[in-house]
């Protein structure tokens, strides 16, 4: 949605363009019409918000989880460093076709040894997936719907967050440069399975994987050694920190810490997921949209 806030002339604007504008528009709207009803409400729900978050700091989960988790992750990750150095040193030199292979390989694996991993640690405890995510019982139609009211309120904070932060990088003439996702999603060379498999990876597998670590065992071991708003900062910096993009820092905090509430206040896992796979699936959509208009 951020790709959107780009410097257009009104003659560079397209059918697509006006697309994409209307499509944040109307979020844009929905979302501050649901921030109202939220915002009407707050009273009534402040004492049952105490009770939640007591609930957030019973999830299961250790400082050792988190080091065991980072430590996995970090030896896959190292691992695939240096085979692609070895490759250089030897000069072998891939196709792009080969590339663009490697790349969801490796950041399917990845996320397969993250799933794995988290698995593994929760079978440890010998806990459900409700304890170890949930208040209760996952209720998949419930949160899924809860999932979409959420995702409308915060989208009026992102959006504005996304536009200041425009603004700023100008005025300071530093580089808006598109997230790699993005770019090789727009890549008109690409084959179609490379750029479906990045969708999948956008809207599936990264909301589910980012979720279950940073809202799922990341917030709640933050948060019994913190108050849950210092929780929820500390988590959300994190979550924007890992993504490595300048332009979507300010964005992606914003959105970091509507899915840590959305978390708290619903008590379900599947509440953030459900957020994060239709902010991804909007953002391409958008994004798509407003790169068509530089094709033409």
């Amino acid at each position: 949605m951020n790709e959107l806030m780009t410097s257009l002339s009104p003659d560079d604007v397209t059918i697509p363009a006006f697309l994409a504008g209307l499509c944040v528009m109307v979020l844009f709207i929905a979302g501050l019409t649901v921030d109202c009803i939220i915002l009407s409400g707050l009273k009534k729900h402040r004492e049952a918000w105490a009770d939640k978050c007591a609930h957030l700091r019973k999830r299961p989960w250790i400082w050792t989880d988190a080091v065991h988790l980072l430590l996995v992750l970090g030896t896959v990750f190292a691992a695939m460093v240096l085979a692609a150095q070895i490759m250089e040193q030897c000069g072998i030199i891939l196709s792009v076709h080969t590339e663009r292979l490697l790349l969801l390989g490796e950041t399917l694996l990845m996320q397969g040894v993250a799933i794995t991993t988290v698995e593994y640690l929760r079978r440890r405890h010998r806990q459900s997936p409700a304890a170890c995510f949930a208040s209760a019982p996952l209720s998949w139609k419930s949160d899924i719907k809860q999932g979409l009211v959420f995702y409308l309120a915060v989208i009026p904070p992102v959006v504005l967050s996304a536009f200041l932060a425009k603004v700023v990088l100008q005025y300071f003439d530093l580089p808006i440069e598109s997230q790699g996702i993005l770019v090789g999603f727009a890549d008109p060379t690409a084959p179609f399975w490379f750029r479906g498999g990045l969708v999948g990876l956008a809207i599936i597998l990264a909301p589910l994987v980012e979720e279950i670590a940073f809202r799922g065992i990341a917030l709640p071991l933050v948060a019994k050694h913190a108050s849950p708003a210092t929780a929820v900062i500390v988590v959300s910096i994190l979550f924007a920190l890992v993504h490595a993009h300048l332009p979507a820092m300010v964005p992606l905090f914003v959105v970091a810490v509507g899915f840590a509430l959305a978390y708290i206040h619903s008590g379900s896992i599947l509440v953030p997921i459900t957020m994060h796979a239709i902010f991804n699936s909007v953002n391409l959509l958008v994004f798509y949209l407003s790169y068509d208009m530089t094709q033409l």
